[in-house]
């Protein structure tokens, strides 16, 4: 996806549920499968940018990519049982 990510800390309510609808747009156009998996899952999330980057704590930019997939790719988010943040 194109554009930085938005942290869950955001004051800005309605950029951050817009991300969400970005975020699962992608996933849900990605998505093959009829329904989502209800095994353990593994998250790694790269970003990568060109110039500065946008100073975010990886745990914020984590937690709206996991809800934005909560209930598409998996029923629930406590099924992730390990999860990877790069910033490049």
């Amino acid at each position: 996806m194109d554009g930085p990510p938005l942290s869950h800390q955001t004051r800005d309510r309605s950029r951050l549920q817009a991300w969400k609808a970005t975020v699962r747009a992608a996933a849900a156009h990605a998505w093959t499968a009829t329904s989502p998996t209800t095994g353990t899952i593994k998250v790694v999330v790269a970003y990568f940018h060109d110039g500065p980057a946008v100073l975010i704590d990886n745990d914020n930019m984590l937690t709206p990519i996991q809800d934005a997939l909560n209930g598409l790719i998996y029923v629930d988010d406590r099924q992730i049982t390990h999860s990877e943040v790069t910033n490049a």
